[in-house]
């Protein structure tokens, strides 16, 4: 699978907010950092919330445990399902799949695609048919966040759908 190096990727991280019993809470949102301070938090834009947090000695956040935010599941999976399914790195892999098989959408930060892969790293799958790509079911067991880092589902993908987060926002 190729990836085009000419479009830049947006990044998103961890945040620090202020909760509703004045606790530091941590957040990873997909937004990039000034687009939240200009526009506020929207909730499908949080990946999760880190839980049971630590700080280590070079105030470092150490994550003990990653929750993830079903609105955020939710939307991600309606999204991969409308729009990752014309995706051309998805649609290369097409002709080499058969009539009922399953295609599935492999977590990029996955380092060896020819080793076996976690159903942790599965994102989802579509099901191939009349040669196109059909019903689309996401993987409950996919985990955004692993030791490997956030997901990673190609940087054009990446970016249309942060562009689709931001378009949630009502105008001023």
């Amino acid at each position: 699978m190729s990836i085009d190096k000419s479009v830049k990727e947006e990044k998103g991280g961890v945040i620090s907010i202020t909760g509703k019993d004045n606790e530091e809470m941590y957040l990873y949102s997909i937004l990039p950092e000034a687009i939240i301070k200009e526009k506020g938090l929207l909730n499908v834009a949080v990946v999760g919330q880190f839980s049971d947090t630590k700080k280590d000695k070079k105030d470092n956040i150490v994550v003990n445990a990653f929750q993830a935010n079903p609105d955020f599941v939710n939307f991600f999976h309606e999204f991969l399902a409308n729009v990752a399914r014309y995706s051309k790195p998805l649609l290369a892999q097409l002709p080499q799949q058969k009539e009922g098989s399953w295609l599935y959408l492999i977590d990029q930060r996955v380092k060896d695609v020819n080793a076996a892969i976690e159903p942790k790293d599965i994102i989802g799958g579509f099901m191939v048919e009349k040669g196109k790509l059909g019903e689309y079911a996401g993987n409950p067991s996919h985990e955004l966040l692993t030791e490997d880092g956030i997901f990673h589902i190609g940087v054009e993908l990446k970016n249309e759908l942060i562009n689709l987060i931001q378009s949630k926002y009502q105008p001023n």
